[in-house]
């Protein structure tokens, strides 16, 4: 399974921006969003502080004023392609906000 960081522009429903984070572990990919790591297969919106975690692990830069970003955990990374984005980001990412 991968994990990606999508961005998506905050007037626009598709992405414009996809990264890989192979190099970041699931275990910490999950503290960060306050799962347990055998949990971590949705998508999660991620917030100025999980940005500035991730950026300082990965070196992605982040601008939440301009994007929307949220890491996704799918099956490959064609699969995560070929069916684009989820259908209501905002609905889905909203049920998996960390506490």
């Amino acid at each position: 399974m991968s994990r990606l960081i999508t961005s998506y522009r905050v007037d626009s429903d598709s992405p414009d921006g996809e990264t890989d984070v192979p190099g970041v572990g699931v275990d910490v990919l999950a503290g960060l969003m306050g799962v347990p790591a055998d949990r971590l297969v949705d998508v999660y919106r991620l917030e100025e502080r999980h940005t500035a975690v991730l950026g300082t692990l990965t070196g992605i830069e982040s601008d939440l004023a301009t994007h929307e970003y949220f890491l996704e955990a799918v099956a490959d990374w064609s699969t995560a392609r070929r069916n684009g984005p989820p259908a209501n980001r905002r609905a889905v990412s909203a049920l998996h906000e960390p506490p």
